[in-house]
């Protein structure tokens, strides 16, 4: 699901403490393309782990708040781990992959609430 200002505070909030994965992109970079497929594959293997898509190129000021709010150096395409509102990993480029995400994902503190297991 797209995100825009609005729904900045519902997901870089604690929430209900589980992970969220927010995924920032430019639809038209090569490298993103690759890396939303890497996205798509850990979509698949995970379906009960919220994805939040940025098009940094259609929401400029959303990824550049998300990456103020966040404490990181913005980077497209970039794909960020949350659990309760906190980082708990992050890449860009070429170390965005399905096993990289899903290695995070386990790594996660149980009191994250996530009841999510590796594929």
């Amino acid at each position: 699901m797209a995100i825009g200002m609005d729904d900045l505070d519902s997901i870089l909030g604690p929430g209900d403490g589980g992970p969220v994965l927010v995924f920032k992109h430019s639809p038209h970079c090569w490298t993103s393309i690759f890396a939303a497929q890497e996205i798509g594959r850990f979509q698949v293997a995970h379906p009960n782990i919220p994805i939040r898509l940025i098009d940094v190129l259609a929401n400029r000021a959303v990824s550049q708040t998300v990456a103020e709010r966040l404490g990181l150096r913005h980077a497209s395409p970039q794909a960020i781990l949350l659990a309760g509102g906190q980082v708990q990993w992050a890449a860009s480029h070429q170390d965005i992959t399905e096993d990289g995400i899903a290695r995070a994902l386990v790594r996660l503190p149980a009191a994250t609430g996530s009841s999510a297991t590796p594929a």
